[in-house]
């Protein structure tokens, strides 16, 4: 049999809202330390670099910041027992994802993290739908590494008729990653300007929404 098309996704305020996810972790964490610090939200939402900064150099931030009596590492292993509480199945997704499947598609994850991020898609509701699922600190490589890309397409049963496509929200990980690996990248923009001085990507979507909608597009009729 034919292998399906495939279309890969990236995890993070991609396939879920990981911004909103942490700001919801980090109210809380706030109020279980009793800071009263009225910027502390947005000084930690801000430091958190969309959980790009290193965990253990976030949390020393945040000791000294708030004077906490915790050691860095264990605020840390705090976090990584808790930072997953606000991620619930969002059924749009899981129907967006389900509509390119019955049209006939392979759809697969290739996200940067530990396997704390397949308890992300285990709590989206999307593993059921997933043909591969990629996690960066289970495979020992990260994107934007082409290999990464290339044994996500391998887990799913190779690249179909066409050419795959990665879409995400990081135009150096997701989009000139899968540049690189001989895939097609579609960016998710979240109202931000594409950098002229990069290579181009091959489409790009406001959000997830549009995203969906032209992958949909693009299946015969």
């Amino acid at each position: 049999m034919t292998a399906r098309r495939l279309i890969l996704f990236d995890l993070d305020d991609t396939l879920s809202d990981r911004a909103g996810a942490f700001r919801n972790w980090a109210r809380k964490w706030i109020a279980r330390h009793g800071i009263g610090d009225r910027d502390a939200l947005d000084s930690m939402c801000t430091n958190d670099d969309g959980g790009y900064r290193p965990r253990d150099l976030f949390f020393a931030d945040a000791k000294e910041r708030f004077a906490l009596p915790q050691r860095a590492s264990e605020l840390a292993r705090d976090y990584a027992l808790t930072a997953h509480d606000d991620y619930h199945e969002d059924p749009v997704i899981v129907g967006e994802l389900r509509s390119l499947v019955d049209r006939g598609a392979r759809v697969g994850l290739v996200t940067n993290g530990a396997v704390g991020q397949q308890v992300k898609a285990e709590k989206l509701g999307i593993m059921p739908l997933l043909s591969c699922c990629v996690v960066s600190g289970l495979v020992g490589i990260r994107k934007p590494d082409p290999r990464i890309f290339a044994l996500a397409v391998e887990a799913a049963g190779g690249p179909g008729p066409d050419v795959p496509w990665m879409v995400g929200d990081n135009a150096d990980y997701d989009v000139g990653g899968a540049q690189s690996a001989g895939l097609r990248g579609m960016w998710i923009s979240h109202g931000r300007d594409w950098d002229q001085a990069q290579p181009p990507p091959d489409a790009i979507a406001v959000d997830i929404t549009s995203a969906m909608a032209l992958l949909r597009g693009s299946f015969p009729d």
